[in-house]
């Protein structure tokens, strides 16, 4: 039986987030530390975030495509919606004011612009590290967006959503 293979999404969006990874447009490795760290609590999450921010990836949902061929052929694709949260920490003497929160709004624009460039570049999420494929349409995915940033006991948390299709041959 065949799969989509999200391991091997996950894996290759955290090999170009973390370890310098991709043919082109890559992310310097040391600019985001791994993890989001449901299981913390946020002020933990913004510890652990206080000098470089965290990131992770979580696929947020998961369809059959409308552009599937007949349901009984031998390929399928699905459409994902995936989400990659970055926190970073800030300090008590950032008070919420608006120079504060623009600085925030900013840093959540330049975390997105960097993520976008680097996951939406052609072939870069086509396989991991470690050559395994990972079924992505042009091994990119799209960025949609970003939630408006929410800050929580001393961190911000950006939540950028991007999609793609991946292919599935059964």
């Amino acid at each position: 039986m065949a799969y989509i293979e999200s391991t091997n999404i996950i894996t290759a969006i955290r090999d170009v987030l973390h370890n310098n990874h991709g043919s082109a447009q890559t992310i310097a490795s040391g600019e985001y530390r791994p993890g989001y760290y449901d299981a913390l609590t946020d002020n933990a999450k913004g510890l652990k975030s206080l000098s470089v921010p965290s990131v992770d990836v979580r696929i947020k949902k998961v369809k059959t495509s409308k552009m599937t061929p007949v349901q009984f052929g031998n390929k399928a694709l699905y459409e994902l919606t995936l989400s990659i949260l970055v926190s970073r920490a800030f300090t008590t003497e950032h008070k919420s004011t608006t120079i504060t929160r623009d600085l925030l709004d900013s840093l959540a624009a330049k975390d997105s612009s960097v993520l976008s460039q680097a996951l939406s570049y052609p072939g870069n999420l086509t396989q991991t590290a470690s050559a395994a494929p990972t079924g992505l349409v042009s091994g990119l995915i799209r960025f949609d967006g970003i939630v408006v940033p929410q800050i929580k006991n001393k961190t911000i948390i950006t939540d950028s959503t991007f999609s793609r299709i991946a292919l599935v041959t059964l």
